[in-house]
């Protein structure tokens, strides 16, 4: 990225935060006064995953600061960008993950209002649950018939899709997506493959009203399961393929460089966030476009 494409992405990405810390205040320490704009802050490190290329704390410090950006709200910052580890501190913030994960999943809900304004369609909305796995940047030593290897690791990576608009709703490293249900509206589509056929997804599911598609495996006994089985549709699970898009985004990467479970989540987050932020840019661009040559008005 050249410094005047960079500034330019990164004022954008910091506008859609701005707007959405108007409803959603981010994260904060009660005991310090802030040196930094916390949303610039974020910002940045939503451009870290953003880059096609791995690059560090220290790489997206220069980045930063060779296109002039100042994000000092103290007269006792030091700097005008942060230090390295002090990005490296914000990035593994679980509240602050927490945080752009709501941030995500906001977007989200915005493209899906803008798709809809422009199709003029109101079809249920389908999402869909899959993983992936990324290598890690190093080895580690496992027991394998009593003897010590040497073998890569790999991050396990779970989210739920929309793909209808094309971007993720939720991102984690676990097969229990019940909790991240509760971002997937009444009446939508869930896909899932088998490894997600488990007792607390179709439990959260039939609660929240969700049609719950999701492979049954080959054996099972209890009657939620059973209930999940007998409404599946093999015919409408053929549309999860559509989630591809979206395993690519972390497939892209050719290994994570984190040892550290608290930076391996915050990859995950930021790494979504940085594609859901790249595509409602295109979205803007495209509602844009559409009101320029038919002279109509789009609400989000």
């Amino acid at each position: 990225m050249l410094s005047t494409g960079f500034r330019k992405i990164f004022d954008e990405t910091l506008r859609l935060l701005r707007e959405f810390s108007k409803t959603h205040a981010p994260p904060s320490s009660p005991h310090a006064r802030p040196k930094y704009d916390r949303l610039m802050v974020v910002a940045l490190l939503i451009l870290k995953e953003m880059s096609p290329q791995p690059i560090s704390f220290e790489g997206i410090r220069g980045r930063a600061i060779e296109a002039g950006i100042d994000m000092r709200v103290s007269g006792d910052a030091r700097h005008r960008v942060p230090t390295a580890e002090t990005l490296r501190y914000h990035y593994r913030n679980p509240r602050l993950q927490q945080w752009v994960l709501e941030f995500l999943n906001r977007l989200r809900c915005q493209g899906s209002l803008l798709i809809r304004g422009l199709s003029g369609c109101g079809d249920a909305e389908e999402f869909v649950a899959d993983g992936t796995a990324v290598p890690v940047g190093f080895l580690e030593e496992r027991f394998v018939r009593g003897r010590v290897v040497l073998s890569r690791a790999v991050v396990d990576i779970k989210f739920i899709y929309d793909i209808g608009v094309d971007m993720f709703a939720w991102a984690t490293g676990s097969r229990d997506i019940s909790e991240a249900m509760g971002v997937i509206p009444r009446g939508s589509i869930l896909y899932a493959d088998r490894e997600f056929f488990v007792r607390g997804n179709c439990v959260e599911a039939f609660q929240r009203g969700i049609d719950f598609q999701v492979r049954p495996s080959r054996v099972f006994s209890c009657r939620i399961l059973r209930r999940a089985a007998g409404g599946f549709s093999a015919r409408m699970y053929r549309r999860r393929k559509n989630c591809e898009r979206g395993a690519a985004v972390f497939d892209r990467v050719r290994e994570v460089r984190y040892r550290d479970p608290e930076s391996v989540a915050s990859f995950v987050v930021f790494r979504a966030a940085a594609h859901n932020v790249k595509r409602m840019l295109r979205l803007e661009a495209l509602a844009g476009l559409f009101v320029r040559v038919g002279g109509g008005v789009i609400e989000v």
